[in-house]
């Protein structure tokens, strides 16, 4: 590392992913160590604490899946983007259909818990996951991306502008015209 000059986040995945450096996979770590556990941390609890030790299995198991992923990492692309693609993935393994019921549902439409008897509201949560899934599909990458950063990964308009590289404006914009089209797909759906 140069001493006066600070190495980009590329850079170090770079030098992990091709030497095995383990000074640069620890300087990694402590930029993102803070980022990561609070990301896991405010999507488990739901805004009230607690779920503490799925958010510690996942922070785990995402530095995990980093050392694993770490020969196909590509250099070109923002190391962050990459990292919490890894994180999100993970989280909505864990997660499964909680997501529909969580962000698609007011409070009074929510479903019940479900239980391994419960075949129907097992079955209803499947079929609004794949009409999010229709729905999503329909609207450009860009917002997409910038609609499920938002509303299920808990960003801010100025990271989703940093992680997309655009503008904090511009990154506004791409998830109120991605909530437009899916509140309105979706709405049209039900009629």
């Amino acid at each position: 590392m140069n001493s006066g000059q600070k190495q980009t986040d590329e850079d170090l995945m770079k030098a992990y992913a091709q030497m095995n450096d383990a000074n640069a996979f620890s300087e990694l770590y402590q930029r993102f160590e803070a980022k990561l556990f609070g990301y896991f941390a405010r999507r488990l609890s739901g805004g009230q604490g607690g779920k503490g030790s799925d958010a510690t299995d996942l922070f785990q198991r995402t530095w995990l899946k980093v050392h694993e992923a770490r020969k196909t990492y590509d250099s070109s692309r923002k190391f962050s983007s990459w990292f919490f693609t890894i994180a999100q993935n993970l989280l909505r393994d864990h997660l499964g259909s909680a997501y529909v019921r969580t962000t698609f549902f007011s409070e009074d439409e929510k479903l019940e818990p479900q239980s391994k008897d419960n075949v129907e509201a097992d079955f209803f949560v499947k079929q609004e996951w794949q009409r999010v899934q229709a729905a999503l599909a329909t609207i450009s990458p860009a917002q997409k991306e910038a609609f499920l950063l938002f509303e299920w990964e808990g960003f801010s308009p100025k990271e989703i502008a940093e992680h997309l590289s655009v503008s904090e404006s511009n990154a506004r914009q791409l998830v109120s015209r991605a909530r437009a089209k899916l509140k309105t797909l979706l709405t049209e759906e039900e009629v």
